[in-house]
């Protein structure tokens, strides 16, 4: 049995070591993708169950703040595509994840449309649209910078490295996509 204060400590670890993790792992795809050694995979995968899976994971951050998280997938959308649902599931939970850290209340709708298809390619688009307060214009031209943040506090409270956005950004220009704000 642990008491109270332990427990508080061992949370405290946990968090502090998962945030490690994290940066560890966002620093490490930062010099694969900087090198040109990171290399993605193209396999059969079901896209709709890709964008679930990130809702699941996230749900219960979503629910802790009361933040509604719903989700549209069009029909017209194909559901198996190849691709890198590793890659994909890492982008989809970095932005969600912001969307979550910087929405007090209301709602997170991520929604999956058909833009142009072909014979052989689909563009889809997933959008992820939020109630949270946003961004200035200043600050908007800066988030696709390595190492920045809108808010400097932001790596004190919520363990940050700054790359997520960034590596985000360069592993969709791999896949032939695009981020825009």
């Amino acid at each position: 049995p642990v008491t109270s204060m332990q427990r508080d400590y061992l949370t405290t670890i946990a968090q502090a070591s998962e945030n490690l993790l994290v940066l560890i792992n966002n620093v490490l795809d930062f010099s694969k993708i900087e090198s040109g050694k990171l290399r993605l995979e193209q396999v059969p995968m079901n896209l709709r169950s890709c964008i679930e899976d990130v809702l699941l994971t996230l749900s219960h951050p979503a629910q802790s703040k009361q933040i509604e998280l719903t989700h549209t997938f069009h029909d017209e959308v194909p559901t198996n595509i190849i691709g890198d649902p590793l890659r994909l599931k890492q982008i989809l939970t970095n932005i969600l994840g912001n969307a979550i850290k910087f929405t007090d209340a209301g709602s997170i709708i991520v929604r999956t449309i058909l833009e142009n298809k072909d014979d052989k390619e689909a563009e889809i688009c997933i959008s992820i649209t939020d109630t949270g307060s946003g961004l200035s214009k200043t600050k908007q031209g800066m988030i696709f910078q390595a190492f920045n943040q809108s808010n400097p506090t932001i790596s004190t409270e919520f363990g940050n490295s700054g790359l997520g956005l960034i590596i985000s950004k360069q592993l969709l220009d791999q896949m032939r996509g695009r981020i825009t704000l």
